[in-house]
């Protein structure tokens, strides 16, 4: 019984789509070229390594002691602190909002 009207709904759902006509595309569309992007006129220089490193002496364990400290406080990493405390005194130092 369940085979049977299984069967006839699918030979209906068959014969619905037979019945659909659906043009067909026989036409291509034209392929376009995206136009070129122009060099920048002014180039930014980079370093070769991509990375600037600080550098600390002996007596400099102070100075890493407070960065511990500092990403600790604002839960930053390194590279955050830093670039939140350059923005942080060039505001101070510039008038000029960043943060």
């Amino acid at each position: 019984m369940v085979r049977s009207a299984f069967k006839a709904a699918l030979q209906q759902e068959t014969d619905f789509r037979s019945k659909l006509q659906f043009p067909l595309m026989t036409q291509t569309l034209p392929k376009t070229e995206m136009p070129q992007a122009k060099q920048p006129q002014v180039a930014f220089q980079q370093e070769t390594s991509g990375k600037r490193h600080v550098s600390y002496g002996r007596k400099d364990n102070h100075i890493k002691a407070t960065e511990e400290r500092l990403m600790s406080k604002y839960h930053m990493g390194y590279s955050q602190l830093h670039k939140y405390l350059v923005l942080k005194e060039g505001n101070s130092q510039f008038a000029t909002p960043y943060l």
